[in-house]
């Protein structure tokens, strides 16, 4: 039953890659997130944990990096259901003269989930970020984040071991009100786990910006991130 649903959504996700390949632009986002720190006693699962994440974005047309974060990340569960998070990144980007606009994005978010299905059930996400970006000379600015997710078990060799897809809506705060600029659509992303303590997401998105940028075309990201 699991396999039948995950052929259906692949399926559909090819039918809307068709729809939005006219894309302006193809990327690179590499993530790779290293714990430091857990309160796991021995032979117990921990529910509280710290990671350095350092990430780096690069666009097909540039042959370079326009993008680089670098920061620590703070994640606890509450339960198996509900997970809160924390953190602060440096990020810079490449800017329209050439040089880099550094910045820091302080970061809050709340994940509840519920399993759909019996026997290997789906698990239903929906994470909810607010994010703070914080730039030299320049006004603060606010950003509301809301993804939710579908993710599955597969049973396959070379430590694939699951699948996921997400649509995430993104929203930036202006003159005191909160305006829709951007969404990220995954069709289809891979859980891997090529061992205990490693574990790999490589997926494809879609995205387009409505604020402050082009609305011609989308954006087709091709992403890994590293966890271990």
């Amino acid at each position: 039953m699991v396999r039948k649903k995950f052929i259906v959504l692949l399926a559909w996700n090819i039918v809307f890659w068709a729809g939005s390949s006219l894309a302006h632009s193809n990327e690179l986002w590499v993530s790779v997130k290293k714990e430091v720190w857990d309160n796991a006693e021995v032979g117990e699962a921990s529910n509280t944990a710290i990671y350095l994440y350092s990430e780096i974005r690069q666009r097909e047309q540039e042959r370079q990096i326009y993008g680089a974060f670098n920061g620590v990340v703070l994640r606890h569960n509450i339960n198996p259901f509900l997970q809160i998070g924390a953190g602060i990144k440096y990020i810079t980007f490449r800017s329209e003269r050439g040089g880099f606009d550094p910045r820091f994005r302080t970061e809050l978010e709340v994940t509840s989930s519920t399993l759909i299905g019996d026997g290997e059930p789906i698990k239903l996400s929906l994470r909810n970020r607010w994010e703070l970006f914080k730039n030299r000379g320049k006004k603060d600015v606010n950003r509301l984040r809301h993804r939710i997710q579908l993710q599955g078990h597969l049973r396959a060799d070379y430590g694939l071991h699951g699948w996921f897809m997400s649509h995430e809506l993104i929203y930036t705060q202006e003159r005191g009100a909160y305006h829709f600029q951007q969404y990220r659509f995954t069709p289809l992303g891979l859980k891997f786990k090529p061992s205990e303590s490693v574990r790999a997401d490589l997926f494809y998105m879609i995205t387009r910006h409505y604020v402050g940028q082009s609305e011609d075309g989308y954006v087709h990201v091709l992403g890994l991130n590293v966890t271990f």
